[in-house]
């Protein structure tokens, strides 16, 4: 039997708006947890354009559900891939799943003085495989 709660205990599921109060079980294969971490890619470069990875390996096996924020320079979280500029600065935090490895990317270009940036990366992975 599958059941399905879409509201916390105590509050109406048809007029609830907050969703802090929302909550969904199910006994098929959703969203299945696997591992979350953090991360920080840093530009700091005289040249004007500059990038860095890094690869945070999940061995699955497959391509996996996964989640990205990116903070940058120690700002509020926002969903990743992320674009933004500033000072004719272009800079943006980006990211690949595949079968074996998260890899993250921060990369900076443009400027008329030094980059430096932190870019400072949170990350879920989920044991679903995409496409099913």
């Amino acid at each position: 039997m599958t059941k399905m709660i879409v509201t916390k205990t105590g509050f109406n599921a048809l007029t609830e708006t907050d969703p802090t109060n929302m909550a969904f079980s199910s006994d098929y294969n959703t969203l299945k947890y696997s591992t979350t971490g953090t991360d920080t890619l840093s530009i700091d470069t005289d040249i004007y354009q500059g990038s860095t990875s890094s690869s945070i390996a999940h061995g699955l096996g497959y391509i996996p559900y996964v989640e990205v924020y990116v903070s940058v320079d120690g700002g509020n979280y926002q969903y990743c891939p992320f674009w933004a500029s500033g000072a004719s600065l272009f800079y943006s935090a980006s990211y690949i799943i595949d079968d074996t490895n998260l890899i993250l990317y921060a990369q900076a270009t443009g400027g008329v003085a030094v980059i430096q940036k932190d870019f400072d990366f949170k990350y879920f992975i989920f044991k679903n495989k995409l496409g099913l």
